[in-house]
């Protein structure tokens, strides 16, 4: 007979429901949202994993995600390696910090809620433009 261990269940259902949550949250007004909370409570670093900070934990790990894929193609750029990671090709920037880059989405997003609806990813380039990539 098999024992379901349910202990051991829950970091993986936890990583699918925040897959599913990704997924779905990937529209500039959703991730605003998500966001503004995350500014509001002060930007922590560290956030406990529970039901009320994960909103922050979402708009941090896409920030994250897409920090990395900015550094990453600035170093390409800057060795000449630039267009062989698409789609992230168009997208060298170097923000310092999830929080800094975060920080730049909400205020474009203040200014621009025409484009709520819009995918985050399609307008990536709009919020970043002022982080150069280091030569």
């Amino acid at each position: 007979m098999a024992v379901l261990n349910f202990p051991k269940l829950t970091p993986f259902l936890v990583l699918m429901l925040l897959q599913v949550s990704f997924a779905e949250a990937q529209t500039v007004g959703d991730m605003y949202k998500k966001c503004k909370f995350w500014e509001l409570n002060g930007f922590p670093k560290k956030l406990e994993f529970n039901k009320s900070n994960l909103a922050a934990l979402q708009c941090n790990q896409v920030f994250q995600s897409y920090r990395m894929s900015g550094k990453v193609n600035c170093q390409l750029s800057l060795n000449g390696f630039a267009g062989f990671v698409p789609p992230f090709d168009g997208y060298a920037f170097n923000a310092s910090s999830n929080k800094e880059l975060a920080s730049s989405f909400l205020n474009w997003a203040e200014d621009n809620p025409r484009d709520w609806d819009k995918n985050l990813y399609a307008v990536l380039w709009k919020f970043t433009k002022r982080f150069k990539c280091n030569g």
